[in-house]
This record gives structure tokens, C-alpha cells and sequence, in this order.
């Protein structure tokens, strides 16, 4: 059965109870904005704060980000002006993806939008979170707005962070390149009132590269989160912190990735009937090639597990799943059961060797099944096993009692996201429109299967403004979720 959210009678109510009543205007803000003070409103957090959407962080999306819209409503509360690092001049900012159409399959067609990008040169690319290695256009006037897209809690004490992520670069004067680390940047802010919701990526990457990128250690994650709530109300201001959903219950996850790999079990089968003597699904795990210089572990405690073919599904609850690298390189799939090094020798091509030292130094065999045989592997990057899926579920709930912790230790005021994505998974019914977690058709998620539309995010921002009247005996008005759109279709 769907939740019943009606903001617009929600706010049409709260409009009607002080309708005939002209006080003091001074006296009615003060009233209305309860026991906080919203004159300086300053958001912390990742691309969800940032407004990223559809793979990209772009104006349109930035104009929409959740703590734009609660700004908005803020101001009827005595709100102050709220500045965003927009992407003005260059509106398709880093480039997103864009709906064409659908296959005769019913698959959805993605573009990407790669023109008249805010782009104004070249760096060393970071392949985690800049592997084009570009620049992008300053910002570097004031701002209320400090979402950074793929900042992790553990990097907001790096200094060095921002000579890695040109999204947090960008918004630094030159001299405070490789010298300020996000924490002393948000310290600066000084804000009356806050929202905080960081620390999605800190279990993010590590799904989404199949555990290549490390999880944040939770001793780390609760002195970092503890000196970053410190930070934020050093002052004495009040805020809202929201916690982590399960990054398996996202569409990247339970529909995008599992489509990839239905196609890739489809494949494996296929493969098997024209070679039956070959093994199950073959994936290398810990000391392997794709862990080079990241791991200590010499070449012969490579370790190799044999998946099920049928545990190659998803769905956030299976066992084995493909990771982001495979949508974004279908030939891997065809690979499968060949016996080729192509996937060998494009690695070593970007990690700055030979395919013979790589073949060498883990004993490959390239003349083997790809994907089948233990001399030829598919790599554990790729894959999201149920190991790892276990982990992460793990770590999940320890980061977020940290998160709660921290906000009853502060008085603050707690967004569950965790249990409202559930909801939404679930389905809404939001100002008369069926909104969910499916993948295009729900309307909440963005084509990248991760970050919010335009309608996602302003039922996330009613979501904070919520739990902000409830803790504050604030009464900000809501968002009208109605004024703003799903994904975009051709």
C-alpha cells in the first residue's frame, strides 16, 4: 500500500490556520521560525547536495538541489540569501546523460551531453574522481552551498583532496589548491543553521568499484564525523544531519546493474553450451591484478572463488552483481568465455605498464577462457560478490548509528533516509502522483540510477523541512512537489 503525502494541503493548512491574523511582521517570523535561526543556511554534504543528476552536475540540476529548495522556503522564516557555485556561463556544466529513447526490447537509450562543458583545462587524472583529468570553471565567490560530488568523509581533512576532485578545486582560490582541506573550508562558513548529509560515498565507491576503493574504517568514520558536527556547531547553530540508505536499494543497483548482469549470466550460459567442460564463472579476489598498487600482497596469495552462474542477478539482494565498469564497457561481456587478454591489456595501459609484466606477475593465461578459467579471471573489480554485498550492509548500519549518535549528542534535528528510501522504494503517493524507486518510470531517480530528478529532490527537501518544524517548532512552508519533473522523456 502506498504512503499518502500531500504537501500541497499540508501547506495549503498551514496557511488557512494563520489566515485573518495580522501581527507585528517581526512577531509572526520570529513565531515561525520556532526556536532556530535560518538567517545564514549552510549545506554540507556530496552530489546529492550538490544537485548532481543524471551523471553529471549541470545548471539545471544545481537549481533544483535539495538544499536550494529548502533555502527557498526558509526565506518566508526569515531566511537569508543562499548562493550556490552555479554553473552559469556553461550550463551543461561536466556533461550529463540524456533519455532518446528505447530499444525495441524496451531498454532505455542514454546520450551523453559532451558539448559546451564548463571546462577550462587540463590536470593529472585521478581515476576514481576525475579520469579525464580536467579543469573545470571557477567559483570561487562565497557560498551556502558546500556539496562537493564524490567527496567521502574521510577526505574532508585531506588538504591534498582537492588536487584529486576538480569539483571541490573549483569552488578554491588558486592559492588554497592542495592547502585547504573541505573541513577548514565548511569551518569558514560560520552558519547560523545547517544540513549535513555526507558520507554516502564512503560506501558508495566501494560498491560501485567491486571493492577496489576501500571502505572508511568506522573508528575513522565516528572521529571525523564527530569533529565535522563539532565544527558545524562550534558557534552554537543548529542543523539537520540525515543518514546513509543502503546503496543496494538504488536503481544503479536493483535494476540498472542487474540488467547488466542478466545479459552477462545470458552470455556465461551461452559460452558454457559451446564449451560445457568450462567451470563456473570464474572472478579473482584479493592480491589480484586489478588491486595494483593496492595491495602488498605478493602474486601467489592470488585467490580465485568459482560463482554459480545463476548468482550472477542482483537485485541488492543477490549474491553476485556487475559493477558501473561494465555498463560503461559492454565489449567486457563479450569477452566472456573468449580466450583473450584484451581486458588484461587495457589495464596495463592504464596503470603505465606491459600486459607481459601483468601476465607474468599473476600468472595469467591468456590463451584461457576469459571469465571461466582460474589462469584467466574476470576481476574482482567488476564484480559486486555477496561478500562484499554483506559488508557493505554492515558498514551501513554502523555509519549510521554513528550519524544518530552524533545528532542526539547534539540536539539536532535527524532525517532516517535510510527508512524513507525504503518508502519510496515501496511507492509514494505524493500531491495526487505515484511516485517511486523504479528506474525511469518512478520518477525520484535520475538516469544515473543513483542521484535524484528535479520531483526526487523536492521530496527529499520536504522530508528535511519536516524534520526541521518537528525538532525546531519551526513551521517552514513546504516545497510544491508538483512544479517539478521527473526524468525527462524525448
Amino acid at each position: 500500500m502506498k504512503n499518502i503525502v500531500n504537501y500541497s494541503l499540508l501547506t495549503l493548512t498551514t496557511a488557512f490556520l494563520f489566515q485573518g491574523c495580522k501581527p507585528d511582521l517581526d512577531v509572526d517570523v520570529a513565531a515561525a521560525k520556532g526556536s532556530a535561526d535560518f538567517s545564514k543556511y549552510v549545506a554540507v554534504g556530496n552530489s546529492l547536495t550538490a544537485g548532481y543528476a543524471d551523471d553529471g552536475l549541470y545548471l539545471s540540476g544545481q537549481q533544483a538541489s535539495y538544499p536550494s529548495l529548502i533555502a527557498a522556503q526558509m526565506s518566508e522564516v526569515g531566511g537569508g540569501t543562499f548562493t550556490q557555485p552555479l554553473f552559469t556561463s556553461k550550463p551543461n556544466g561536466t556533461g550529463y546523460l540524456t533519455l532518446t529513447g528505447f530499444s525495441s526490447t524496451g531498454l532505455p537509450v542514454l546520450e551523453t551531453v559532451s558539448t559546451d562543458l564548463a571546462v577550462r583545462g587540463v590536470t593529472t587524472p585521478d581515476p576514481v574522481l576525475n579520469p579525464s583529468g580536467v579543469l573545470l570553471d571557477k567559483y570561487t565567490d562565497p557560498i551556502n552551498n558546500y556539496g562537493v560530488p564524490g567527496i567521502r568523509l574521510s577526505d574532508i581533512a585531506d588538504a591534498n583532496y582537492s588536487r584529486r576532485n576538480p569539483l571541490y578545486e573549483r569552488i578554491l582560490m588558486d592559492g588554497e589548491v592542495g592547502v585547504k582541506p573541505y573541513l577548514t573550508k565548511v569551518a569558514e562558513s560560520q552558519p547560523t543553521f545547517f544540513s549535513c548529509w555526507l558520507g554516502n560515498n564512503d560506501v558508495l565507491q566501494y560498491a560501485g568499484s567491486g571493492g577496489l576503493v576501500p571502505l572508511t574504517p568506522v573508528p575513522a568514520f565516528q572521529q571525523l564525523y564527530g569533529v565535522l558536527i563539532n565544527t558545524l556547531t562550534q558557534n552554537g547553530a543548529k542543523g539537520v544531519v540525515a543518514n546513509l540508505p543502503s546503496v543496494t536499494s538504488v536503481p544503479l543497483f536493483n535494476t540498472v546493474l542487474a540488467t547488466v548482469s542478466s545479459t552477462a549470466k545470458a552470455q556465461l550460459k551461452l559460452a558454457l553450451q559451446a564449451n560445457p567442460k568450462l567451470p563456473n564463472f570464474v572472478v579473482c579476489q584479493s592480491g589480484t591484478p586489478d588491486r595494483i598498487g593496492q595491495t602488498s600482497r605478493p602474486a601467489d596469495t592470488l585467490r580465485i572463488i568459482q560463482l554459480p552462474i545463476d548468482s550472477l542477478y542482483g537485485g541488492g539482494q543477490g549474491r553476485s552483481l556487475l559493477t558501473l565498469s561494465v555498463r560503461n564497457n559492454p565489449s567486457l561481456l563479450g569477452m566472456l568465455g573468449q580466450p583473450t587478454g584484451a581486458y588484461w591489456r587495457s589495464f596495463a595501459a592504464q596503470n603505465g605498464t606491459t600486459v607481459q609484466n601483468i601476465i607474468a606477475a599473476f600468472k595469467l593465461d591468456t590463451t584461457q577462457a576469459f571469465g571461466f578459467s582460474p589462469n584467466n579471471p574476470f576481476p574482482t573489480g567488476l564484480v559486486l560478490d555477496g561478500r562484499e554485498q554483506d559488508v557493505i550492509n554492515s558498514y551501513t548500519t554502523q555509519y549510521n548509528s554513528i550519524i544518530k549518535a552524533a545528532a542526539e549528542s547534539k540536539d539536532l534535528a535527524f532525517v532516517d533516509a535510510n527508512s524513507f528510501m525504503k518508502q519510496v522504494n515501496a511507492g509514494l503517493l505524493v500531491d495526487g502522483m505515484d511516485v517511486s524507486g523504479a528506474f525511469i518510470s518512478g520518477g525520484f531517480f535520475s538516469l544515473d540510477g543513483v542521484h535524484l530528478t528535479p520531483r526526487g529532490y523536492a521530496i527529499a527537501a520536504n522530508k528535511f523541512i519536516q524534520t526541521i518544524n518537528a525538532k525546531y517548532n519551526s513551521k517552514i512552508p513546504l516545497v510544491s512537489v508538483v512544479k517539478y519533473a521527473g526524468v525527462k522523456f524525448p
